[in-house]
């Protein structure tokens, strides 16, 4: 499950911007024409989990915006990525505080789970940059037991 990150940031990575819903409109403002007609017109409002993927002027993949909701968002905010973004490797933009990295990489690691006892899966689309400040051991901890918790649950009697 943990192999949804990487420590090597060498190479092209997606950035990862996360915006809270009430800085959305500051945020939006100081951004190009070009990005806010794009936001706008997916109707991308920087609600708790929701994200836009942003294209590049050359067609690839630029960025990615997740919304954070109010407050920051938790865990399940950043859990939807993994599995929902085109293959590749993302890092998040900017600095989080260490709360705020873990429990980023915590929510990418729970939404990286996958039951894969009798079917097995080719392996991670998306994957992490580990974010700095991040208290690895901790998610790395606490995302086995949720997959222990979780497999137990799937597994039929």
């Amino acid at each position: 499950m943990l192999n949804h990150f990487t420590s090597n940031s060498r190479g092209r990575t997606v950035p990862i911007v996360p915006v809270a819903a009430d800085d959305f409109a500051g945020w939006l403002k100081v951004q190009s024409a070009a990005l806010r007609r794009w936001v706008t017109a997916t109707g991308f409002a920087a609600q708790r989990g929701e994200f836009c993927i942003v294209a590049g002027s050359a067609g690839g993949l630029d960025r990615v915006i997740l919304g954070t909701g109010d407050g920051g968002g938790g865990p399940w905010t950043w859990a939807g990525l993994p599995m929902a973004l085109p293959k590749g490797t993302y890092n998040i933009a900017g600095r989080l505080r260490a709360g705020d990295a873990t429990v980023a990489a915590l929510g990418w690691a729970l939404g990286g789970y996958h039951f894969g006892r009798y079917r097995k899966t080719k392996g991670p689309r998306a994957v992490l940059v580990w974010p700095k400040g991040a208290d690895r051991p901790a998610v790395e901890r606490a995302a086995a037991a949720t997959t222990i918790a979780r497999d137990l649950i799937n597994t039929p009697a």
